[in-house]
């Protein structure tokens, strides 16, 4: 703009012997001039608005000719009619001067740039403790509410989208259970609390509370979870991993001739690894290409007292267009007439067994199969639903329940994970594939270590 500007100038000076083009010239200039004005206006915000929209804090003193303004955590200092400023030590400067105008102070948008998200919802909490007297602070730039959504659970809620750094989470809070951000609201579970009371005000909630201390030290010796800092002693939880098929026992086959026992094997050892890093205490039904009779997987997850049961299988249909994984758990009927074909193949194995199934088919053991850990295995299932949806889509409804002999008999939480399906071209790429296993595996062991840090009291017990 200054060079346009120069350019103009000069040839307003060369056309001095002409009056009617020197004042069209000049007329340009003055334009120019205004527009440059304006815009500059316009790469300024007003401090008086962000300060009613945010929840900023800030002070001026016209003798120092300096502002100080607090956000977010943050404080900054700025010199009027000045274009720098500072954080802390660190200096800092703005495209233009900050200003004085109409009782409202102007700061270059830069600023905002580099140091405003733009959110507008939850953006900071606080936790105080003294013993056992606490306070939890949730702040909001707008309106903020609580929903209470059962015995010591709480949403906050905020008009706009939450702005929480992942470092919030990452601390230890005495009497919490756990905190979660979801869309524009924030989950707050407590636990071993004697005295919970809240209260709001327009853009921040406070929770004062009083939790059992001889509580929480008495499960923190005992190896359970303390509060986002997982201090469960992840030992004595045993996950049996169950890589489907194995040995005389292919499993399903491919479009390209890639068989399911060599797939759920490769899968399997990457949970296992995944889940030993963890910490848990890892049993595999089978580590190498070996034939294990269907009842004797379940046998294994007993003898060896297993906190959780997880067969790992991949799927095969007529329908090539068949996509999507599905988790079964173990019912005596089964939910619709496609559980009921997939159990009958998974079931099939039985004949390459020695011995005879005897009473297994019969209806009379069926019905006295317990149904103690049923709810537990929909829950299980549930949790690995939720983080498989974030891979791709499920094959119908994701949860389903049938007959599967390798569950039969299992004392504990025990599901089947059919992971795709190997007759559909791109998903035997993937299954095949060791980054798209990794992936899965990742998705699995994160949903398995919810669920045993929702329930670590029962496994404890």
């Amino acid at each position: 703009m200054d060079k346009h500007v120069d350019v103009m100038l000069c040839s307003s000076l060369d056309a001095g012997s002409n009056p009617a083009a020197s004042t069209k010239l000049m007329k340009k200039v003055l334009v120019l001039a205004l527009l440059i004005i304006i815009l500059s206006s316009i790469c300024s915000f007003s401090l008086k608005k962000y300060v009613n929209e945010y929840d900023w804090k800030y002070s001026l003193d016209i003798q120092k000719n300096k502002l100080t303004l607090s956000t977010n955590g943050d404080t900054f200092t700025f010199l009027i009619n000045e274009s720098i400023y500072y954080k802390g030590i660190n200096i800092y400067h703005l495209d233009e001067a900050v200003t004085i105008e109409n009782n409202d102070i102007l700061i270059s948008d830069n600023f905002l740039k580099q140091w405003v998200t733009g959110a507008k919802g939850i953006y900071n909490f606080d936790h105080v403790s003294k013993r056992n007297n606490c306070t939890f602070s949730i702040y909001s730039h707008l309106g903020i509410s609580i929903n209470k959504l059962g015995e010591n659970y709480y949403e906050v809620s905020s008009k706009a989208k939450a702005d929480l750094g992942k470092s919030y989470f990452n601390k230890p809070y005495p009497g919490i259970d756990y905190i979660k951000i979801k869309g524009q609201n924030l989950l707050i579970k407590f636990k071993y609390i004697t005295v919970l009371k809240y209260n709001i005000d327009a853009k921040k909630c406070v929770f004062t509370y009083k939790y059992e201390k001889s509580a929480i030290e008495k499960k923190s010796i005992a190896g359970n979870y303390s509060s986002g800092n997982k201090t469960l002693n992840k030992k004595i939880i045993k996950i049996i991993i169950d890589p489907g098929h194995g040995g005389k026992d292919p499993g399903a086959i491919g479009i390209t001739g890639i068989k399911e026992k060599n797939v759920v094997l490769a899968i399997g050892k990457k949970l296992a690894s995944t889940l030993q890093k963890e910490g848990y205490t890892v049993i595999m039904t089978r580590n190498k290409d070996f034939f294990v009779p269907l009842r004797g997987r379940s046998k294994i997850a007993n003898k060896r007292n297993g906190s959780i049961f997880i067969s790992i299988h991949a799927n095969f249909s007529y329908n090539p267009k068949s996509r999507g994984f599905e988790i079964y758990y173990l019912s005596k009927s089964a939910s619709d007439d496609e559980a009921r074909h997939v159990a009958a193949y998974e079931n099939n194995v039985i004949q390459l067994e020695n011995k005879s199934t005897g009473g297994l088919l019969n209806d009379i053991i069926w019905s006295m199969i317990s149904n103690e850990f049923e709810n537990e295995s929909i829950l299980l299932a549930g949790l690995i639903t939720k983080h498989l949806k974030t891979i791709g889509p499920p094959h119908g409804r994701p949860i389903k329940h049938a007959r599967f002999y390798v569950l039969y008999g299992a004392t504990m939480p025990a599901i089947l994970i059919e992971t795709g399906f190997l007759t559909n071209r791109k998903e035997e790429k993937n299954l095949n594939t060791a980054s798209y296993q990794k992936k899965l595996v990742s998705k699995i062991a994160k949903a398995i270590d919810i669920y045993i840090e929702k329930n670590y009291r029962k496994f404890i017990q």
